[in-house]
């Protein structure tokens, strides 16, 4: 099981400038204090799925689409792809977003809410999951690919290149995951985000050279088995 250190070592090697923590916050605090669907709220939800896609830079790239301003610092954001457009446009819809609030608001339950956050995408629940984060982050983690194969592991299933999250009972084990740590720890939950996305690329970097080392094996055994 991980520790308080693994978190807090893991949290020293956080990528901030790729995930700014002032944008996220900034975005996420925009969110908490909006009551209906407005424009300005539909562009505050679209910067924030783009940060979690790592789609903002604080760096100017040779290619943008727009540049924005938290607290007169500049970030730009990046072109994403067809998907995750799509995904971002249901995310938008008037009637998600009152869904969002409703739930925000705790007068929509997250079993109910869940039904719209499913409707944004089916390839996937990570963007599904991750908008209910923005409207309760204090209660639901952020997932994705990499935190799930840490998790994964730590049950004591086999970590593929493919592992990642294919159903809403996996963000529910999830959330049971970080609520355990959150208690058994003393962290926050915010802390444990970063931590487990810091041992989450590792553990896919890791992952992917087990494959790189795999193929390269099977690609000379083949050769010398040709001779």
């Amino acid at each position: 099981m991980l520790t308080k250190t693994d978190i807090i070592e893991a949290l020293k090697r956080y990528d901030y400038t790729k995930y700014s923590e002032e944008f996220y916050e900034y975005y996420l605090n925009e969110i908490k204090k909006s009551y209906e669907p407005t424009t300005q709220l539909k562009d505050n939800i679209k910067y924030l799925i783009l940060w979690f896609l790592g789609k903002i830079s604080e760096e100017k790239p040779e290619i943008f689409i727009k540049r924005v301003y938290v607290n007169n610092k500049k970030y730009y954001i990046l072109k994403t792809t067809p998907n995750n457009d799509k995904a971002i446009d249901k995310a938008l819809e008037d009637i998600n977003i009152w869904a969002g609030l409703s739930f925000k608001n705790g007068h929509l339950t997250y079993n109910n809410f869940m039904k719209y956050a499913n409707s944004l995408t089916k390839n996937s629940i990570v963007i599904p999951s991750f908008y209910v984060h923005i409207f309760n982050p204090e209660k639901y983690p952020i997932m994705n690919d990499k935190v799930w194969k840490v998790y994964t592991e730590l049950v004591n299933k086999s970590v593929y290149i493919n592992t990642k999250p294919a159903l809403w009972n996996h963000y529910n084990q999830y959330i049971n995951f970080c609520n355990y740590l959150h208690k058994t720890l003393g962290l926050s939950l915010r802390d444990i985000d970063k931590g487990l996305w810091v041992l989450g690329n590792d553990l896919k970097n890791k992952v992917k050279e087990e494959v790189q080392i795999e193929n390269m094996q099977f690609t000379i055994k083949g050769i010398f088995e040709g001779e």
